[in-house]
């Protein structure tokens, strides 16, 4: 699932032809809008498009370093919609991989 087509354009070039090869190699990309009108459209985008991975999850993997954003909306999301969460804190590497609940 893509928010928005070009979401890419701001990140590292490695980082671009990475997204870009991954998209390439993907069964099936669904892009959820055009281009967004501003930052805010931009937050929306990003948030529904969670929202939309999580509903049609049954386990949601989150690499996370508890810090606010999207990440922990979407965390806290998937743990509401009874899903199994399976965190990565990157901060403590040497704890692996954590199921919260």
């Amino acid at each position: 699932m893509v928010p928005f087509e070009g979401q890419e354009h701001r990140w590292p070039e490695a980082s671009q032809l990475r997204y870009r090869e991954l998209l390439r190699r993907a069964d099936e990309v669904v892009v959820l809008a055009p281009v967004p009108s501003g930052p805010k459209e931009a937050r929306r985008l990003l948030l529904a498009r969670n929202r939309w991975m999580v509903e049609r999850a049954g386990v949601v993997l989150a690499v996370w370093d508890g810090s606010p954003g999207g990440t922990a909306d979407t965390v806290r999301f998937a743990a509401q919609a009874g899903r199994v969460v399976v965190l990565f804190d990157p901060r403590h590497p040497e704890a692996g991989w954590q199921v919260l609940g």
